[in-house]
């Protein structure tokens, strides 16, 4: 009874490292944001138990999004902060991706997390980022997601599968290569399919 206890509680300290961490952050961001860690190259994390769990998201514009609401795409979830300097240098490449391969049937979605609400909207604004996006305030979601530096991404598969998780930011070639990879093997709903289904 006593090995039980014992593996529990190990088995729970790292969702409690990150809670104690995030509850820390909301405290002082700065001792946080020097501490936390930064991923600067970007490198794909090979987990077999990647787990994609449902969340609701509010949006900064008041909405709110679930995760299911994108059954059909090739979602990437982005965990980012606007403090965070590989964030800010991928801003304009996480964009422009994004305005090309938005209508063939992905999607992105931007979690800011150890953030202040107007730096975010202030962050969004200067990189002129159009893609939905929203401050994780009680830091369930990046829990949920065994999320350890910024930034993180999470690709997700049209049945809402785990499909590949990466940290640090991307340059705009390799973005696109992996997406691309996606939509080569993966049926999604595109702007076109919609449209066709609607009418």
């Amino acid at each position: 009874m006593i090995r039980r206890i014992a593996l529990a509680l190990l088995l729970m300290l790292p969702a409690a490292a990150l809670v104690v961490l995030f509850a820390w952050k909301l405290i002082d961001k700065d001792a946080v944001s020097s501490g936390f860690a930064v991923n600067d190259i970007s490198v794909e994390v090979h987990e077999d138990n990647v787990t994609v769990r449902p969340f609701k998201l509010a949006l900064l514009d008041g909405q709110e999004i679930q995760l299911s609401d994108y059954e059909g795409k090739i979602v990437m979830v982005d965990f980012w902060s606007s403090w965070c300097p590989p964030c800010i240098k991928e801003a304009a490449v996480l964009q422009a991706v994004y305005a090309k391969y938005q209508d063939r049937g992905v999607e992105f979605l931007g979690i800011a997390i150890w953030d202040d609400k107007q730096q975010v909207v202030d962050h969004l604004q200067e990189y002129g980022v159009t893609y939905p996006n929203g401050l994780d305030v009680d830091g369930a979601i990046t829990v949920d997601y065994g999320i350890a530096g910024i930034p993180e991404k999470v690709f997700i598969g049209p049945s809402g599968e785990a499909l590949r998780k990466f940290v640090g930011p991307f340059d705009e070639g390799t973005l696109e290569q992996v997406l691309d990879e996606f939509l080569a093997q993966y049926p999604v709903e595109t702007l076109e399919t919609t449209v066709s289904s609607g009418s």
